[in-house]
Parts: structure tokens; C-alpha cells; sequence
């Protein structure tokens, strides 16, 4: 599966979650432009990995769906003097670098958002927009800082249910491995992409508000030009710094409450999810 496919897949997901039922046709229109062929492609991944089935000619979120509580797209939506406060802080951490840098939140069991994103001028290699949407996939560095936090139940689904279908060079094909990454993740209190020193990664630290375990926001860097280890380290202490500063306004908007809610509806759902592809 592409970048472009998991894209659409959760352009999918979302619009069943608001319709509850879709026809092919009215798919084929909210995905415009996709060829047909392509267009069932997807639809029969996203059946096998759960998500979705067909009934009747419609189609609708699964029994198993992660997205069946998925309310809204943005469960912790802010008041917009927030975001600009937000928005501000990934501005000046981008600045600092002279790397693009981000805001995430993990906003519903499969899935993670850019929130703010900003570029410095001249930096090709930068993150995606905000609101543009990623599964929560083993291969994404946020993904593994959110995972890295997250019940083993929670990173076993996320390892299982995406990486059959992705394109061989984001598999991760060692589930040993990669919990030992995200252990070490967890133990550090932070990530460095492995391939921050080799071609390009990302450096991403947890935002905590009230002692939350998972954390559902974290912040980071897009660093493209292999800075060494000491560099590493600065850049480090920058996005921490950021991270601080972003704890500390969103705290005063999210409540414990509702990151505790939120979270257990999350998990109540992908304890739910069951494999088709591994035996019991």
C-alpha cells in the first residue's frame, strides 16, 4: 500500500464514519480522480484488514473497525487563538533548526494527524500538511513514539493489521525487533529516526499534559542533512523545549478527563480487532 492508497483508505474511513453507508459510485466520486480497478483495489484491503464490508451494495465500517467510535476527525478540537499558540511554537522550533517541524496528535485508535506543521524557505523534504492524516503504521516515526507508550495489545495490532500491506520497503519484518525498538523508545523518553544519521528522520519527543500513558500529542523534526550525534543531541533539547511549551497551553484546554475517556474508548476498540490472518 502506498502513500496515496493509505491516504485514500482513510479518506474512506472517515466519510463512513459520518455516512454510515456508501455505494461504490459515491466512493468513486469522493476519491475522484481513481480508476475503478484501483478504486476496488482498496476496497478489498481495507475489507481484509477489517475496516470495512459489504452489504446489500453498500459499504460501511466493519464490526472490528478501529473507526466505529471515531466521532470526529479531531477529538480535542481547540479554539483558534490555541492553535495560533501552537502554531507559534512549531514556527519558532522550525526556525531554530532550520528543519521542518511538526505537531501530532493521535486522534482516533488507527490513526495519527499533523495538527501544525511549518517549513523553513529552501527545505525540500518537510512534512506533509496539517491535517493530513496517517494510519498508525509501524514505519512512521510518530507512530512508534505513540506506540512506544501504548499497551502491548495496541502495538500488536498496529504491527499486524498494517504491515502485510505495505510496500516492501516500509515493512518492518521482525515483530521481535520491533518491539525492542519500541522499548528502547519508551526508555529513552524519546525518538531518533534510525536513518537520521544515513539520509533523513525524524526527531520526536512525547507532550505530556497530565501524566498521560499513552501520550496523544507529540512534537518533532524533519532533519535532512545527517547531523552527528552531538548535533542530534541539540536538536534534541530544542524539541523538548518546544514540547515543554506546548504542554503547557494545552493543559489549560484538555482536560484529564478527557484524555482518560478518549482513551479508553480507543482501546475498548482495537481489543476487539482480530486478525484473519493469524492462527489462534
Amino acid at each position: 500500500m502506498s502513500h496515496i492508497a493509505l491516504e485514500r483508505g482513510l479518506k474512506i474511513l472517515h466519510h463512513l464514519v459520518q455516512y454510515k453507508t456508501a455505494r461504490f459510485k459515491d466512493l468513486t466520486e469522493l476519491l475522484d480522480p481513481i480508476s475503478p480497478a484501483s478504486q476496488m483495489r482498496l476496497l478489498r484491503t481495507l475489507t481484509e484488514l477489517g475496516e470495512v464490508e459489504k452489504v446489500n451494495n453498500y459499504y460501511q465500517l466493519s464490526a472490528n473497525s478501529v473507526f466505529r467510535t471515531a466521532a470526529s476527525p479531531h477529538p480535542f478540537a481547540l479554539r483558534l487563538e490555541v492553535d495560533a499558540e501552537l502554531d507559534g511554537i512549531v514556527r519558532e522550533l522550525a526556525r531554530d533548526t532550520s528543519y521542518s517541524a511538526a505537531l501530532f496528535g493521535w486522534i482516533t485508535p488507527g490513526s495519527i494527524i499533523i495538527l501544525n506543521t511549518y517549513s523553513p524557505i529552501g527545505r525540500s523534504i518537510k512534512y506533509r500538511p496539517a491535517g493530513e492524516e496517517w494510519p498508525l503504521i509501524p514505519f512512521h516515526d510518530f507512530a512508534q513514539l505513540f506506540l512506544a507508550y501504548a499497551p502491548g495489545f495496541v502495538r500488536e495490532d498496529a504491527f499486524f493489521r498494517w504491515n502485510p500491506y505495505l510496500k516492501e520497503e516500509y515493512k518492518s519484518l521482525d515483530y521481535q525487533a520491533f518491539i525492542k525498538r519500541l522499548n528502547n523508545i519508551r526508555e529513552q523518553g524519546f525518538t531518533i529516526s534510525e536513518l537520521a544519521g544515513e539520509t533523513f528522520g525524524s526527531i520526536v519527543n512525547p507532550v505530556v499534559l497530565h501524566g498521560e500513558n499513552p501520550p496523544r500529542f507529540a512534537v518533532g523534526v524533519l532533519v535532512t542533512d545527517k547531523p552527528d550525534e552531538k548535533e542530534q543531541g541539540q536538536i534534541l533539547d530544542r524539541v523538548s523545549q518546544a514540547s515543554d511549551k506546548i504542554a503547557e497551553i494545552l493543559r489549560d484546554h484538555i482536560s484529564p478527563m478527557q484524555l482518560e475517556l478518549d482513551l479508553s474508548h480507543s482501546q475498548e476498540v482495537v481489543q476487539q480487532y482480530v486478525d484473519p490472518y493469524r492462527s489462534n
